[in-house]
This record gives structure tokens, C-alpha cells and sequence, in this order.
């Protein structure tokens, strides 16, 4: 896992994100010195540091007077902690001289160790003068300093920082201290808000105390303030004391070290008691009934003489799930007896269990035990049975349950009419309050009767509930609509039929198709019987078809009809018109024509004043006007049109049109 060190000990994280330095610089001053602490950022200046050492400028702001601190090369320095009576100290002798010499396979085999030593010489000022992250500065001057740090070999100031002297610095009061107990695991369990912390302390230790006078170092090494990437919005470090026993009360602080390894003031007291868990058996031992009264005795078998304030009783209807609290038998006693009123005097059935609370509000639970009572009396009978039936033949049935809370089931019957003998439909108890049951549609009888009854727990029957009328819906088409006769006629074809004989019949109607559309030509009303279809056209082929539907949806259709209509007539050309053009010495026809049917011709008739009409001209192709320049000024000239088709028929002589020339 990638984690995401928040180096504490070096500085506050929004200093090095402002100063954006590889090597960050803190000051301490003190009466009578100047501390001075440092960091990397990244394990290559640190390992160029330990291998070059560092050089600080202490610089007078006042006089430019210039002083310089040097600290050599770890390879230099290391002879100095040969002797050290710590051991760590010399353990870290030798891992330093190996991580001076910058051979790794990896990365990571670079990091960890860095992050680990930093973060180690923020609480250990020994261990910082080793890595030489560490300075102090005995000449007291009384102006304002400037110190600048250099890693030897390197011409840049690595970081600033401006100190003055007559400005002492001291360590702020440590974050509060909290501490509970935690039952379930038998430990204690500390915290305290750290973030804001970060600029004064890097790590921590944790005192801890019986009698809360004399406090003795919980941890072996401090505990530092870290997160990961996971956790970024964390503020807290915590803590956890397994070395506790129930029964006991401990008392903790915690002393924060600052980022030159010296300890600051401890924290409040936080006292905490670790609760005594209960170590035996709670178990129920009878249950019987007493007309109402549910009698409940047990006891609890201590392995550890603990101590019971009081005993729990809860019900539930489940084996293993809704338990509730319904009652309490304070006693020191480590047996029991409750008395539990039932609302029936027999047939109740539940479980009951039973929980040992001891002083330390630690409870231990008996197992489930079952109770029930032998029931003889019937439940009561459903009510607002109903339902209805699909087109499919499916019955849905639904009723509301009788208030008994030992029901078991529900038997459903059925009858074709009152005076028949119920027919249970039911080969196993309905469980819910529902059911669905099947019919056949396709007879004559259009109603159905439902009854229920319940079953409790012990097979007791209720009466039998008042039968429920159903209607089964109607699946038989009507009557088919029947054609008599037909005739052609001048002014369209003449229909006439026999309407649906069915008593059910909601609509009756009569559709003409040809090629792809179909025309409703009538609804029939008042049982009409004939029709005359004068929206026919000739030549043109129609299939005629009658339909009757009932109230059911269900629909029947006549036989078809396909009939030609064809009374040898055509319809005459309409629209004609026409404007003399006396520019250009000729009158302009023009008219409708219906394309519905193949032109052979157009004959053009003209009579001139009052003479008769005569063929003018005979067209041979389909057209809409006719250009006639055969005139002479100052005359009358009137046009009729009479059009020719493929079949051999003609059409009517159309009207006539008059234009003044």
C-alpha cells in the first residue's frame, strides 16, 4: 500500500507546501541556545547529507557579521557513538553505514528506511545528532539571526530561517485525552486530536497508571501521528491497552515530544474502568402454564462467582429473530422465576429467552425455549371474500384474516349454484390470504360461488363463511351478421342482410376493403338491414364484409362479399373553364381529369353562336387543356368534353362553357 506520510516531525505540512524546499529547517530558542532541526524531503538528499554533511550560516540580520556551524560527514561523526551505552543507538551505527552507501535494487528499499529515520530522530535527539539532522547554537546574540543550510559539495541553500533571539520559544499545553472501555474486547481504548499539534510535537508517549500517582511509559517507542492516502481527513491518534483486567481501573496520560526530541507537558488523566464480562450459564429450566399465567424458571451457573443485578425476559414469535424485552426480575440471586400474562388462555405458542445482566451491564443469553399451550377452540371465519375472472379461466380470490395469530391456513370451496353441495378446491392449506384457482369457460353456466373457512395451529376448523358470486366472463362469439342480396345500381350497389341474432350484441357494422384500405360504411342502429354504397366507383372491384361484437369483446364476421361495380356510365369531366387570349388569337381550355381509370380519348365539341355542337377535335393522350387558335373575332364560342376510356366506356357530356372571342 502506497502510504502518504505526514512528516510531523519535520515541519507543518502547510510550510513545506508554501516553501516548496527539499530540506525543511525548524528553530527552538531556548534561554541559553538555539536549536536547530532539519529534514529531507527525499532519501537521495538525505543519504548526500549523511555522506557530505551540512554546512549552517548563522548570519547577524543587524551587522551582516557571518558564523559558520559545520556538521560532518556521518563517516567522520561515527566514531563518536562507537562507545554509546544505548543499544539502539549502536545498531543504527551500523544500518546507517550500509545506507550511506546508496545500493539498492529498488526504491522502496530506499523509502522505507528513510521515512522510518525521520521519523524516528523527530522523538530521539540522539539519534538526530547521528543522522545530522541536528545543531545547536550556545553563542547568544541579541539581534535578529538568519541561519542558511547547505548539504557540503552543494552550492544552494537547501532552507532559511530568520530567529530572534529575545523571543522564547515554549511547548503549548497537549491535546485532551480520552479513554474508554471496550466490553466486547477487554481493553482499553485511547485517543486525542493530533493535527493541530503537527507544528509543536512529532510523537507521543503513553503513561499509564493503577492508583493514579505513579505513572510508568506504556510504549516502548513513541507513537507518531501518521495517515494514509485512504484516510487523509484524519485528525485523531488512537490507542489500544490489551494489558487490562476486568475489574480494574487504569489510569492513562500521554507526553508529547516536541520536533528536537524534548518532552512537553502531559495531558489530562483519563481514567478507565474495564468492566467484568460474565463467564457462565444462563439457561431456562421449566415453562408452564397457570390458567393465564406462563411460569418461566431458570437459573444462572456462574464459573467465576460473578455477580447478577437482574434478569431479562424476552418473546418472540421466531425462533432465532424479534425478541423483545418484556419483562425484568431484579435479583443478586442467580435464579430466577417469571410471570408472564397471556392474552389467551390457551393455544398460545412462542419462544421464549432469558439474559443475565450483571453490575457491569454484561449480559449472557439461555437459548430459545418453545412454549405452547394445547388449543381446542376454532378460529374465526375470513372476511370480505372476493374476487374475479380472468378471460383465461383464472379465479383470483382474496380475503381479509381473522384477528387469531395462530393461523395456519385457509381451505377455499366452490358450487355452480346454492342448491349444490360445496366442492372443496383446496388440496392443501392457502398459507396467504390469497389464491388462484382455474375454471372452464366453454359451458353454458355464467356464475360460480366461493366459500373459506380457516385452520389454526391445532387443525381446529372455523365455520364455513357465506358463499361469494362470481361471474365468468364471456369467451362465445356471437351470432354472425348474415348477406341476403345484392344489386347493381345506377347510383351505386345496393347491400341488404340479416343482422346477429344474439341478445348481447354492443355493435354491429358494415366495412368495404379494396387493395390495401378498409372503410367502415356503416354502424348499424335500430337493426338497419340494407345499404346503398354510392361512394363506388366504376370498374373498380370491392370486398364487402358485415361484424357483430358483444359486450364481452368477442366478435364475429359475415361471409365476404367481393362485387365489381360497373353501370356502363362514367361521371363527366368537371372543372372546364376557359379565357379567351386575344394577344395571341386563341381561347385556352382546361378541366379535371379522373385518373382512376386508363383515357383512350378526349373528344372537344364546339358550337359557333347559335349553331349546333360539333366534334372539334379528338385527343388521344391523358391532358388537362386544349389551346383552340381555329377562330374568328367578335363571335361566341361554346365547349362541352367527352372522355373515352380503355373499357369501351364514356364518360357523361360534360357542362358546357362560354367564352366571348
Amino acid at each position: 500500500m502506497k502510504i502518504i506520510f505526514f512528516l510531523s516531525i519535520l515541519l507543518s505540512s502547510t510550510l513545506s507546501l508554501t516553501q516548496g524546499n527539499d530540506i525543511i529547517l525548524k528553530s527552538f530558542v531556548k534561554k541559553d541556545l538555539i536549536q536547530l532541526r532539519w529534514a529531507s524531503t527525499n532519501p537521495d538528499l538525505f543519504i548526500q547529507g549523511l555522506n557530505n554533511g551540512y554546512q549552517i550560516t548563522r548570519i547577524e540580520n543587524k551587522t551582516g557579521t557571518k558564523k559558520i556551524i559545520d556538521i560532518p560527514p556521518f563517516q567522520n561523526r561515527k566514531h563518536l557513538y562507537a562507545s554509546s551505552k544505548d543499544s539502539s543507538i549502536l545498531l543504527m551505527l551500523d544500518f546507517l553505514t550500509e545506507y550511506s552507501k546508496n545500493s539498492f535494487e529498488n526504491n522502496l528499499q530506499k523509502s522505507l528506511p528513510f521515512f522510518g529515520l525521520v521519523l524516528a530522530a523527530g522523538s530521539n535527539k540522539e539519534l538526530a545528532n547521528l543522522c545530522g539532522l541536528y545543531a545547536e547554537d550556545t553563542t547568544i546574540i541579541k539581534t535578529e539571526l538568519t541561519y542558511e543550510l547547505r548539504i557540503n559539495g552543494i552550492n544552494k541553500v537547501q532552507d532559511q530561517i530568520v530567529v530572534n533571539p529575545k523571543k522564547k520559544d515554549s511547548n503549548p499545553p497537549c491535546s485532551n485525552l480520552t479513554g474508554i472501555s471496550r466490553i466486547d474486547l477487554k481493553e482499553a481504548y485511547l485517543s486525542w486530536e493530533a493535527i493541530s499539534q503537527i507544528n509543536d510535537y512529532s510523537a507521543y508517549w503513553i503513561l499509564k497508571s493503577t492508583d493514579k500517582i505513579n505513572f510508568s511509559r506504556l510504549n516502548r517507542t513513541p507513537v507518531y501521528y501518521l495517515t494514509s492516502e485512504y484516510e487523509p481527513n484524519k485528525r485523531i491518534v488512537d490507542y489500544v491497552d490489551t494489558a487490562v483486567v476486568e475489574g480494574g481501573t487504569y489510569y492513562y496520560q500521554i507526553q508529547p515530544i516536541n520536533h528536537f526530541g524534548e518532552l512537553g507537558s502531559v495531558s489530562n488523566i483519563a481514567e478507565v474502568y474495564i468492566q467484568k464480562r460474565l463467564s457462565g450459564i444462563c439457561k431456562i429450566d421449566t415453562i408452564y402454564r397457570a390458567e393465564y399465567k406462563r411460569i418461566i424458571q431458570g437459573e444462572y451457573i456462574s464459573l467465576n462467582n460473578d455477580e447478577i443485578k437482574s434478569f431479562l425476559l424476552f418473546r418472540s414469535s421466531d425462533v432465532d429473530k424479534g425478541f423483545e424485552l418484556i419483562d425484568e426480575f431484579k435479583t443478586t440471586n442467580w435464579n430466577y422465576q417469571f410471570e408472564y400474562t397471556s392474552d389467551v388462555k390457551t393455544g398460545d405458542r412462542q419462544y421464549f429467552k432469558v439474559g443475565a445482566l450483571s453490575v457491569d451491564e454484561d449480559t449472557v443469553f439461555s437459548f430459545a425455549a418453545y412454549h405452547f399451550s394445547y388449543d381446542q377452540e376454532p378460529p374465526g371465519v375470513p372476511t370480505e371474500l372476493n374476487g374475479f375472472i380472468t378471460d383465461s379461466g383464472f379465479v383470483k380470490l382474496n380475503w381479509n384474516p381473522p384477528s387469531d395469530d395462530d393461523i395456519k391456513g385457509y381451505r377455499l370451496y366452490r358450487q355452480n349454484s346454492l342448491e349444490e353441495e360445496y366442492k372443496e378446491v383446496t388440496t392443501r392449506l392457502a398459507e396467504n390470504p390469497f389464491y388462484i384457482d382455474t375454471l372452464r369457460l366453454d359451458n353454458l353456466s355464467s356464475n360460480i360461488y366461493y366459500s373459506i373457512r380457516s385452520v389454526d395451529q391445532n387443525h381446529n376448523n372455523s365455520p364455513i363463511s357465506e358463499p361469494v358470486l362470481l361471474l365468468k366472463p364471456d369467451t362465445i362469439s356471437p351470432v354472425p351478421p348474415v348477406f341476403k342480396s345484392y344489386k347493381i345500381q345506377t347510383n351505386g350497389i345496393f347491400l341488404k342482410w340479416s343482422n346477429s341474432l344474439s341478445s348481447d350484441i354492443n355493435e354491429q357494422g358494415l366495412l368495404r376493403s379494396n387493395k390495401n384500405r378498409i372503410d367502415t360504411l356503416l354502424m348499424v342502429q335500430n337493426q338497419d338491414s340494407t345499404f346503398i354504397d354510392t361512394t363506388a366507383i366504376n370498374g373498380k372491384t370491392y370486398t364487402y364484409m358485415l361484424y357483430a361484437s358483444d359486450k364481452s369483446k368477442n366478435t364475429s364476421t359475415s361471409n365476404t362479399l367481393k362485387l365489381t361495380f360497373e353501370n356502363g356510365v362514367r361521371k363527366s369531366v368537371k372543372g372546364l373553364s376557359g379565357i379567351a387570349n386575344r394577344v395571341d388569337k386563341t381561347i385556352e381550355l382546361s378541366w379535371k381529369l379522373d385518373e382512376r381509370e386508363s383515357i383512350y380519348s378526349i373528344n372537344i365539341y364546339r358550337a359557333k353562336n347559335e349553331s349546333e355542337l360539333k366534334l372539334h377535335t379528338t385527343i388521344f393522350n391523358p391532358t388537362d387543356m386544349y389551346i383552340d387558335n381555329q377562330l374568328s373575332p367578335n363571335n361566341t364560342y361554346t365547349y362541352k368534353i367527352q372522355i373515352k376510356y380503355q373499357s369501351g366506356h364514356s364518360s357523361v357530356l360534360s357542362e358546357g362553357v362560354v367564352v366571348q372571342y
